[in-house]
């Protein structure tokens, strides 16, 4: 997946109505070091282009592509 694929499927993105509270988990493909800065830099303007404040919450996650810790 291509970081402009990323940003897509994350505007694309609705809060299921289940979901009352402030916090919405987003699955994010794993983006390669080379990508990483630019990656986060389309994020951050996706975030300023809307009314409502967005979280973003990042997950470091290992080779085997394990979740150490999910918070929000």
């Amino acid at each position: 997946m291509s970081v402009t694929e990323i940003v897509n499927s994350i505007s694309g993105t609705e809060k299921p109505e289940s979901e009352q509270d402030d916090c919405e988990i987003i699955p994010v493909a794993k983006v390669s070091n080379i990508e990483t800065k630019e990656a986060l830099k389309k994020l951050m303007q996706y975030a300023q282009q809307h009314e409502q404040g967005v979280k973003l919450i990042f997950i470091l996650m290992s080779a085997e592509d394990e979740v150490d810790e999910l918070a929000c």
